[in-house]
């Protein structure tokens, strides 16, 4: 439910819910490599190696970029590493639109790879990004619109996931490490393993 009165900014407990849902995943994640003896690297290893321009910032996750000749920055729920591939992930709660935030998010950290920016201001030369989201319908329509965008609508970079579990932080399963071997769905490939090098 919205707090503040009448403002129109996203209510805290939103904001605190959205949060947990994204922090949850990445614990998983990473408990599930660190069980397997998997290399995990944390957001905070990730800006140790970038170069000191990017760290200097006030906030450092906050990527630059030109889109559509706008300024702007897109900025990951969380970032990290597994067997040396970079992932973002994006947690969605659903109550943002896909049209109006879903698609830019895409465009933006398809700008940042393909002009190089993420090379240049992370030091980081491969990102593939994760959607989680609470409903398959809802994730179907994401893959949807990223197929329209991509190039003969296929894409390796996108990865996405639906759970229900993700909706209630109050009711999510603790983080067991599933989520490290679970299928992540892509657009015109096979599904992307977090646990198998070998799934590019």
């Amino acid at each position: 439910s919205r707090i503040g009165g009448r403002s129109t900014m996203p209510s805290k407990i939103i904001r605190l819910a959205h949060d947990h849902m994204a922090s949850d995943i990445t614990l998983d994640i990473e408990i599930g490599a660190r069980a397997a003896g998997a290399p995990f690297r944390t957001h905070l290893d990730i800006l140790n190696d970038a170069p000191a321009s990017t760290r200097l910032q006030k906030k450092p996750l906050k990527i630059p970029l030109t889109l559509d000749g706008v300024r702007t920055v897109i900025e990951p729920d969380a970032l990290f590493a597994v067997h040396g591939r970079v992932f973002a992930l994006e947690a969605d709660k659903g109550t943002e639109s896909i049209t109006a935030v879903i698609v830019p998010k895409i465009l933006a950290y398809r700008e940042i790879v393909a002009a190089g920016i993420i090379d240049d201001y992370l030091g980081v030369d491969n990102l593939r990004v994760l959607f989680a989201t609470t409903s398959a319908k809802r994730m179907r329509h994401m893959m949807d619109e990223l197929e329209k965008i991509a190039r003969n609508g296929k894409s390796t970079m996108f990865g996405f996931r639906a759970d229900e579990s993700f909706g209630d932080f109050l009711k999510a399963p603790s983080p067991t490490g599933r989520l490290f071997s679970a299928p992540w769905e892509r657009v015109g490939h096979p599904d992307l393993i977090l646990a198998d090098p070998a799934s590019k």
